[in-house]
């Protein structure tokens, strides 16, 4: 697991309460920390679902996280629908914070050396998923 983050990028001709709105995709585990949580009221941004439709300027626009979309590896498509499942987030976040480290440590770890050797036209988005969720969003 990866720290999460939050990138927000304004156009140029957002109004001044877009500035001060910021909207937050989520991953469904990243909800469940307490800092997120608290910062949420404060910042007046908002948390969305992943996958989401907005409307920005008049236009529709698919938001969602690209490594939803790179089907083609399947063991971190495995991870990632193990992580996000609740009851496994429940019993990780039952650990200890060292014991969390350590797990994440080793996570990182062992998706470093996954990705090092697989061909990258695997770790990549597959184009006939992108296909796909692009027409059943219409």
């Amino acid at each position: 697991m990866t720290r999460p983050t939050a990138r927000s990028r304004q156009p140029s001709r957002a109004t001044r309460a877009d500035r001060q709105r910021c909207a937050l995709l989520r991953d469904a585990w990243q909800s469940r920390f307490p800092a997120v949580n608290a910062l949420l009221p404060r910042s007046g941004a908002e948390l969305l679902s992943d996958p989401v439709i907005v409307t920005l300027y008049g236009e529709r626009i698919l938001v969602m996280h690209g490594d939803a979309l790179c089907t083609d590896d399947r063991p971190y498509q495995r991870l990632r629908a193990t992580v996000r499942d609740s009851d496994w987030q429940r019993r990780f976040l039952g650990l200890s914070i060292k014991a969390r480290r350590a797990l994440a440590g080793a996570a990182r770890a062992g998706s470093q050396a996954h990705t090092a050797a697989m061909d990258y036209s695997i770790t990549d988005v597959n184009a006939n998923s992108v296909a796909s969720v692009l027409r059943d969003t219409g």
